[in-house]
């Protein structure tokens, strides 16, 4: 290879680079919020490594739970509950919805799971791309505030491992390019 092959390659593996740096932070974002939610809701663990809190074992009013069961078999032990004059806690209420009760892994309806991902992927410098990832809607970021509060950390906050994962891709997918370039 000479030396103006070698300009040449480098300097289209540069453009190449640049053109797809939007669409490349996209699929980074997208990586990221696939690990985080995979993590909290197979093993309910923090970016940290430790436990998300037990779900509350505090028995509320049954009726309370009215009309937010996942089926029917959940709505009507809730009220078999109410009727009796019972009290149900959350932890109880997944269960009578047939969730798990433990690790807590912040999934009922998956709501807030479909919700969360890439919100934006802006330029801000040459070459430079700012992701964010977290509630796409409304409510999926009103509930991840809410669940970040109450376990007091950033609950979408990826671990050193997802972004070491993250950054492999990256580091692969950057050398086809060079190397697509460069033969």
């Amino acid at each position: 290879m000479t030396i103006e092959q070698l300009r040449k390659g480098i300097a289209n593996a540069k453009a190449e680079i640049l053109a797809n740096l939007p669409e490349e932070g996209g699929r980074v974002g997208a990586d990221i919020a696939a690990q985080v939610e995979q993590r909290i809701v197979s093993k309910g663990e923090t970016a940290e490594g430790g436990r998300l809190s037990p779900y509350s074992t505090k028995p509320v009013p049954a009726f309370l739970y009215f009309g937010r069961s996942r089926n029917q078999a959940g709505e009507a032990a809730v009220r078999a509950r109410a009727k009796k004059g019972e009290g149900v806690s959350y932890r109880d209420f997944r269960a009578l919805n047939g969730l798990n009760t433990s690790p807590k892994n912040l999934q009922f309806t998956g709501e807030m799971w479909q919700g969360f991902g890439v919100v934006s992927v802006q330029s801000i410098g040459y070459g430079v791309v700012e992701i964010e990832v977290g509630g796409k809607n409304a409510r999926s970021k009103l509930l991840l505030n809410a669940h970040s509060k109450r376990e007091n950390t950033e609950i979408t906050a990826p671990s050193q491992k997802e972004i070491q994962l993250t950054v492999n891709g990256i580091e692969a997918r950057l050398r086809e390019i060079i190397e697509r370039n460069l033969a």
